[in-house]
């Protein structure tokens, strides 16, 4: 398409929109809403000037023979406009423009002239009306956009979810301090039946029992867990590290710098919403999509 062909399609546009202002000057048409619309097609949909012009005046009802032709053939409107709209430069000097808009003024005071003013009446105040709707609407609303897809409202902390941060935590430790016991014994076994590779076979049975453990409580309380051998076994090496760190940070340095009730009981709540963090954040690594 030429410049002087978009050129048209844009002078088409232009008098499409002061149309629908009739009570407004036609440089405020132009510059505080149709290029108001223009930038925000550019800046949502199409990141370029001549598409966005294109599709705005298809928005309006202006025909365009080309892009009609292209999806008469099997393309997408967006595929008509874009192959349109390649190779060709929008350019418009302020000479132009001025003239296309004192031209618009004589027209408009011609047709008021015309309009008797019982019949302008209702047309203002369905005009500031629509307007008033307009500008309610959210941006992709109103500049015809696509509507974004729905997000998922944000969920703050409140006390049902620490509380279940606190069951995640307490629930764990007890459950690993009654496996810890009894993994004492099967590794003191394994140990002495076949030394290193006991010892490794111990330690690898230990991180998959974590890996279990924490998924059947995120299981239960939160989100269902991948449950393969091999997700459970890497599952439990990540959680013993993270728990490894975080316990060490803010559980064992007070309690061995302060050795007090206090800080015992003080590290044991935060510990125990701590490690239900931690647990949760863990499984969801292996969240089942």
């Amino acid at each position: 398409m030429s410049s002087e062909e978009i050129k048209t399609i844009y002078k088409k546009l232009v008098q499409s929109y002061v149309n629908d202002y009739p009570r407004a000057d036609p440089l405020w048409v132009l510059n505080e809403v149709l290029n108001k619309h223009i930038e925000a097609y550019i800046r949502y949909e199409w990141k370029a000037k001549e598409p966005a012009i294109l599709d705005l005046a298809l928005r309006n009802g202006i025909e365009i023979p080309k892009v009609k032709e292209l999806m008469e053939k099997g393309r997408t409107r967006k595929e008509a406009i874009v192959e349109v709209s390649k190779k060709m430069q929008f350019q418009i000097s302020e000479t132009e423009v001025e003239n296309w808009l004192k031209e618009l003024r004589k027209e408009k005071l011609r047709k008021v002239k015309k309009v008797a003013k019982r019949e302008m009446e209702p047309q203002i105040k369905d005009y500031e009306k629509t307007r008033e709707e307009e500008i309610a609407k959210p941006k992709w609303e109103l500049f015809g956009l696509p509507t974004p897809p729905p997000t998922e409202p944000t969920k703050g902390l409140n006390l049902k979810t620490i509380s279940k941060y606190f069951i995640h935590g307490l629930a764990f430790s007890i459950l690993f301090l009654i496996l810890g016991i009894v993994m004492v014994f099967i590794l003191a076994i394994l140990v002495s039946l076949g030394s290193i590779i006991g010892l490794i076979i111990g330690i690898g049975l230990l991180f998959l029992s974590m890996g279990a453990l924490n998924g059947a409580i995120t299981d239960l309380l939160w989100f269902k867990v991948s449950e393969s051998l091999l997700s459970a076994l890497f599952h439990g090496i990540f959680l013993f590290v993270m728990l490894l760190i975080v316990d060490g940070v803010f559980i064992w340095v007070p309690r061995l710098t302060f050795p007090n009730l206090y800080v015992r009981i003080h590290t044991f709540i935060v510990g125990t919403l701590q490690n239900g963090l931690v647990g949760k954040t863990v499984g969801g690594f292996w969240k089942e999509t």
